[in-house]
Protein backbone atom coordinates (compact mmCIF):
# COMPACT_ATOMS: atom_id res chain seq x y z
CA UNK A 1 0.00 0.00 0.00
CA UNK A 2 2.74 2.43 0.78
CA UNK A 3 4.17 2.14 -2.72
CA UNK A 4 0.73 2.88 -4.21
CA UNK A 5 0.32 5.90 -1.92
CA UNK A 6 3.83 7.09 -2.76
CA UNK A 7 3.14 6.78 -6.47
CA UNK A 8 -0.14 8.69 -6.16
CA UNK A 9 1.51 11.48 -4.14
CA UNK A 10 4.42 11.87 -6.52
CA UNK A 11 2.12 11.97 -9.54
CA UNK A 12 -0.09 14.57 -7.81
CA UNK A 13 2.93 16.67 -6.85
CA UNK A 14 4.37 16.33 -10.34
CA UNK A 15 1.08 17.44 -11.89
CA UNK A 16 0.87 20.46 -9.57
CA UNK A 17 4.42 21.49 -10.43
CA UNK A 18 3.75 21.10 -14.16
CA UNK A 19 0.59 23.22 -13.90
CA UNK A 20 2.46 25.90 -11.98
CA UNK A 21 5.25 25.94 -14.59
CA UNK A 22 2.67 26.15 -17.36
CA UNK A 23 1.04 29.16 -15.67
CA UNK A 24 4.38 30.87 -15.21
CA UNK A 25 5.51 30.46 -18.80
CA UNK A 26 2.19 31.04 -20.54
CA UNK A 27 2.30 34.81 -20.90
CA UNK A 28 -0.25 36.37 -23.15
CA UNK A 29 0.11 39.50 -25.18
CA UNK A 30 -1.71 41.61 -22.59
CA UNK A 31 0.57 40.47 -19.77
CA UNK A 32 3.64 41.37 -21.79
CA UNK A 33 2.23 44.80 -22.66
CA UNK A 34 1.27 45.40 -19.02
CA UNK A 35 4.75 44.45 -17.88
CA UNK A 36 6.40 46.75 -20.42
CA UNK A 37 4.12 49.65 -19.45
CA UNK A 38 4.78 49.10 -15.74
CA UNK A 39 8.51 48.94 -16.35
CA UNK A 40 8.50 52.12 -18.43
CA UNK A 41 6.40 53.96 -15.84
CA UNK A 42 8.59 52.90 -12.93
CA UNK A 43 11.75 53.77 -14.88
CA UNK A 44 10.45 57.27 -15.67
CA UNK A 45 9.31 57.87 -12.09
CA UNK A 46 12.66 56.69 -10.75
CA UNK A 47 14.65 58.82 -13.22
CA UNK A 48 12.76 62.05 -12.61
CA UNK A 49 12.51 61.37 -8.87
CA UNK A 50 16.25 60.92 -8.56
CA UNK A 51 16.88 63.95 -10.76
CA UNK A 52 14.65 66.08 -8.52
CA UNK A 53 16.21 64.64 -5.37
CA UNK A 54 19.76 65.36 -6.54
CA UNK A 55 18.78 68.94 -7.41
CA UNK A 56 17.40 69.37 -3.91
CA UNK A 57 20.67 68.21 -2.37
CA UNK A 58 22.83 70.42 -4.63
CA UNK A 59 24.14 73.28 -2.45
CA UNK A 60 24.96 75.52 -5.43
CA UNK A 61 21.57 75.21 -7.14
CA UNK A 62 20.44 78.73 -6.21
CA UNK A 63 23.67 80.23 -7.54
CA UNK A 64 23.32 78.30 -10.79
CA UNK A 65 19.75 79.51 -11.24
CA UNK A 66 20.66 83.16 -10.72
CA UNK A 67 23.65 82.85 -13.08
CA UNK A 68 21.43 81.32 -15.77
CA UNK A 69 18.94 84.15 -15.31
CA UNK A 70 21.66 86.79 -15.68
CA UNK A 71 23.03 85.12 -18.81
CA UNK A 72 19.62 84.88 -20.44
CA UNK A 73 18.86 88.55 -19.65
CA UNK A 74 22.19 89.73 -21.01
CA UNK A 75 21.85 87.62 -24.17
CA UNK A 76 18.34 89.02 -24.74
CA UNK A 77 19.70 92.57 -24.48
CA UNK A 78 22.52 91.83 -26.89
CA UNK A 79 20.07 90.51 -29.46
CA UNK A 80 17.98 93.68 -29.16
CA UNK A 81 20.95 96.00 -29.81
CA UNK A 82 22.36 94.19 -32.82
Amino acid sequence: MSSAVNAAMTSAIGTAVEEKDALLFRLGRTEVVKSVVKFAFLTAVTYYGMKWLLLQFDPTQKQKRTARGKVSKSSDLKLCFK
